[in-house]
């Protein structure tokens, strides 16, 4: 009898430690669930915050920068460039107005379009897709920018820009310089000895864009001292003094 009533103490015995050990297993299995399921929320919501600042940044007809993004970039881009030559281009589409109002806004929309992936293409073409930057800047203006380039090279990427649009062959019977849609182009460097503010460059670029509008459109101007210009254009191969 005592026998039978200490095999009884025994069998209870265990099978409290296992229903114990049972209940502690299945906590450390729930434990384990809520922390990988707290790890996947916090990858999700990592993953839609890049998101999020990549949109934050992003031009959302164009797909290019946007101007926060162009703002941000020069600044970084001129902080490190401190002893090196960095280049700017501004790019405006001749008559784009007259455009909208001929071929209609969604028309105007697509060759945008056309014309953001045009610059893209045309830089790449010559520079590490990492080395640069291409923006909207806004409406129908875009900007590149170009660290540790000087002069000569941003021109001659200006000028593939122009070229790359020119053989778009986009009809745009109300320009006054081409039967198709056209750029004009500002270039504006800023030289290691030059005492220029990021703001100063892009006022030097903007003054050579409105020169290459005002001699005549489709062409490149550029400027790298706010006294000095030359220019280029479909007619003409060579920098001339302005």
């Amino acid at each position: 009898m005592s026998n039978m009533f200490n095999l009884k103490a025994i069998l209870f015995s265990m099978r409290q430690r296992f229903n114990r050990n049972s209940k502690t297993d299945l906590t450390i299995l729930s434990l384990h669930q809520v922390i990988q399921h707290q790890n996947q929320m916090l990858q999700q919501l990592q993953s839609e915050n890049k998101e999020l600042k990549y949109l934050a940044n992003l031009d959302e007809l164009t797909r290019l920068a946007n101007r926060r993004k162009f703002y941000a970039y020069l600044y970084e881009e001129w902080e490190k460039c401190s002893e090196q030559s960095l280049s700017v281009i501004i790019c405006d589409v001749d008559f784009f107005k007259a455009y909208n109002d001929t071929y209609g806004h969604l028309a105007g929309d697509v060759t945008l379009k056309q014309i953001a992936e045009a610059i893209q293409k045309a830089v790449q073409e010559i520079l590490d897709p990492n080395s640069f930057l291409v923006a909207r800047y806004g409406g129908e203006e875009f900007a590149v920018i170009l660290p540790q380039l000087e002069t000569e090279q941003a021109l001659e990427i200006a000028e593939q820009i122009r070229s790359h649009v020119a053989a778009l062959k986009i009809p745009h019977k109300q320009s006054k310089v081409s039967s198709c849609v056209t750029l004009s182009l500002g270039v504006a460097t800023r030289k290691p000895e030059d005492k220029l503010s990021p703001l100063e460059l892009l006022m030097n670029a903007d003054k050579s864009l409105y020169k290459a509008k005002s001699k005549g459109r489709n062409r490149v101007v550029y400027s790298y001292l706010q006294h000095r210009s030359c220019e280029t254009n479909a007619f003409c191969s060579c920098c001339e003094s302005a």
